[in-house]
């Protein structure tokens, strides 16, 4: 249900995105026709193509202390790799750091991107980016403009016309630009654990 549930996106909540927008097919790119059935042909459209960079807020994780019932009792605790601030951004720059990314539809299930489970084993995808534009993605970034990104390695947008092709494709892509090119867009200057300095 959340996946065809427009009104979630712009409903205020956890996301506290849904007030700032009047529509939510900016969640959606025309050319994605994937249904909840992800391969199958019926089913409605999903309403969302996009996810968020995970280190937006998230950063490589969100501890929680206290009781939720007396919030004067619970704490926050965020990791320093997260964006919380625009200040936060003094480690890079705004216009480096992407927000949004088109994501495949065979992973797109959470609201965030990640480019790796985290994080001892370089290369190892956990989401994939889109590849329905003839392998380009498009991502929008911190400082507000937008790019298309064409993928250099045909393993970062494994084609798949049903899941058993799908789940077929290397989750594991060494060496590959488009993995390193993400993670550096992600997180700024943090290196990735296992990668050469």
């Amino acid at each position: 249900m959340d996946r065809t549930n427009r009104a979630l996106l712009l409903a205020p909540g956890p996301g506290h995105l849904g007030p700032y927008l009047r529509s939510a097919d900016v969640f959606h790119c025309p050319g994605d026709r994937s249904t909840t059935n992800i391969f199958g042909r019926r089913g409605p459209l999903r309403v969302r193509s996009y996810s968020m960079n995970q280190y937006i807020v998230h950063g490589d994780g969100v501890g929680h202390t206290g009781n939720s019932d007396i919030p004067e009792t619970e704490v926050w605790t965020y990791t320093p790799t997260a964006f919380l601030r625009m200040g936060d951004f003094n480690r890079t720059s705004p216009a480096q750091i992407f927000v949004f990314m088109d994501e495949h539809e065979a992973t797109i299930d959470l609201g965030i991107f990640q480019v790796s489970w985290h994080d001892t084993h370089p290369w190892v995808w956990a989401q994939f980016p889109a590849g329905r534009h003839g392998r380009v993605g498009a991502l929008t970034f911190a400082d507000g403009h937008a790019e298309l990104r064409r993928w250099k390695d045909p393993r970062t947008t494994p084609p798949a016309r049903n899941l058993t092709e799908f789940n077929q494709a290397p989750r594991v892509t060494p060496n590959n630009p488009d993995f390193r090119w993400l993670w550096e867009r992600m997180n700024g200057p943090y290196p990735f654990p296992g990668w050469p300095p």
